[in-house]
């Protein structure tokens, strides 16, 4: 069957005439139309954009998909570019659909989402270029281009606000870390778990892990109140003198925050964090 039919079309193709030719080889083209993209998972690390595309064969015999090359740009700027082996036969005027998926990490792109400013979405544009082979016509690479936004997640970062001093001992003391979670997404973030080191003036005071209810408003900030016992046999004398003095400490806050931000697409997520900086002591 497909040889009379490959037959009957270079039948037609031979008695026509040039213009008649060149016509009927364009009509023969296949059409390469992208249906729909969508977010196939997205986190504060890395997105996976899926693009739908579809093949129409308008031939009265099939032909095959060999690969496609394709081209993601987010703001104007080439992002992820290359090419894919994808075999697929399209039957004799017949559709058939194939997935493009594209995954990025967020760190890729951080030049980018800081050209970008506050804005909380991004304009992206997917060219592809599949390559079909065709008969009569050989190996031909067809276009398709498709456009849109995608949002952009912002990490939220942790530090000590103070140390709050509840209750002081010559051994040791009670006292309460205020921890400041900013969040700079259009989504608040529902928070479960703390796990953190912390290191003042580069001596290793506390570890930990807590768990929490807790929420952070929509491009707010949120506080966590981590009640703790200061030992001053395992952190030094130093400490009672920090407590008891005037003076700014500088601090180093390392861990993992988990919970659930209030975008359905993001869903629960689970970050590490690293913060320097200067804190003082309410007494």
């Amino acid at each position: 069957m497909r040889y009379s039919a490959t037959l009957a079309l270079s039948a037609v193709l031979l008695l026509s005439g040039c213009a008649a030719l060149e016509e009927e080889l364009a009509r023969r083209q296949p059409d390469v139309i992208v249906d729909s993209a969508r977010l196939g998972a997205i986190s504060f690390d890395s997105a996976e954009l899926l693009a739908d595309v579809r093949i129409d064969n308008p031939n009265p015999v099939s032909v095959n998909l060999a690969g496609f090359d394709y081209d993601l740009q987010l703001a104007g700027r080439s992002l992820l570019a290359g090419e894919r082996k994808r075999a697929l036969r399209i039957g004799a005027n017949e559709a058939a659909s194939i997935e493009v998926p594209l995954q990025f990490d967020f760190a890729d792109v951080r030049d980018i989402v800081r050209d970008v400013g506050s804005r909380d979405e991004i304009d992206y544009t997917l060219a592809l270029g599949l390559d079909i082979d065709v008969p009569m016509l050989g190996t031909r690479t067809i276009p398709a281009t498709t456009s849109g936004t995608l949002p952009v997640p912002r990490l939220p970062s942790v530090s000590l606000k103070q140390l709050r001093l509840d209750e002081l001992g010559w051994s040791g003391a009670r006292a309460t870390l205020e921890l400041a979670v900013d969040n700079p997404n259009t989504f608040g973030l529902d928070l479960d778990r703390l796990e953190y080191d912390l290191a003042v003036n580069g001596e290793a005071w506390l570890s930990g892990e807590e768990g929490m209810t807790a929420n952070v408003p929509a491009k707010g900030t949120g506080r966590v109140d981590i009640p703790v016992q200061l030992d001053f046999a395992t952190i030094g004398r130093g400490a009672y003198r920090l407590l008891t003095g005037s003076s700014d400490f500088f601090y180093s806050l390392n861990g993992n925050l988990e919970g659930v931000a209030g975008d359905d697409r993001l869903g629960a997520f689970d970050l590490d964090f690293n913060r320097r900086g200067a804190a003082g002591i309410q007494r």
